[in-house]
């Protein structure tokens, strides 16, 4: 990101956002599900789509580059209110669990009995609301990174 930020030009913008998952129950009961099933070394090297850092880590890395950048950082949660029999399975299939699935090599038995597992878990981390409804609050991580015009002062 250094990289990226160091190409622009005075006044450009290095924007980005990223989910942060790391301490959600949608996340972590993944590891919990692959654990349940003696699956853990075979997930081990499974990299998610989540934000790896905490903000410091973002801050002194573009002050690194410029001490003179301008910072924006932020982590917001929306309340996703979804549907159906276990909506947040649902939800997290062709994204977060994507990774798990294909390093248990889907289709496989132990893929199958990883999704199950997880569905089991994560039907019980977000329950029903009165309604049928089912609140999935999910944490996005963001940032933006301005670098300064520089101004020139005249005699």
């Amino acid at each position: 990101m250094s990289r990226l930020f160091s190409f622009l030009k005075p006044g450009g913008v290095l924007a980005f956002q990223i989910p942060d998952t790391r301490l959600q129950p949608n996340y972590s009961l993944m590891l919990e599900a692959a654990s349940a099933l003696g699956l853990s070394d075979r997930v081990a090297g499974v990299r998610s789509v989540t934000c790896e850092h905490d903000p410091d880590f973002y801050y002194d890395l573009f002050k690194a580059t410029d001490s003179d950048a301008e910072l924006d950082i932020w982590v917001t949660v929306y309340a996703h209110i979804l549907e159906g029999d276990n909506p947040v399975a649902d939800f997290t299939s062709s994204t977060g669990l994507r990774p798990f699935m294909k390093a248990l090599a889907e289709p496989s038995t132990e893929a199958t009995q990883f999704e199950q597992k997880y569905r089991e878990l994560i039907s019980s981390a977000y329950p029903k609301q009165s309604d049928s409804s089912t609140i999935f609050n999910f944490k996005r991580f963001f940032v933006t990174a301005t670098k300064r015009r520089k101004h020139s002062i005249e005699p």
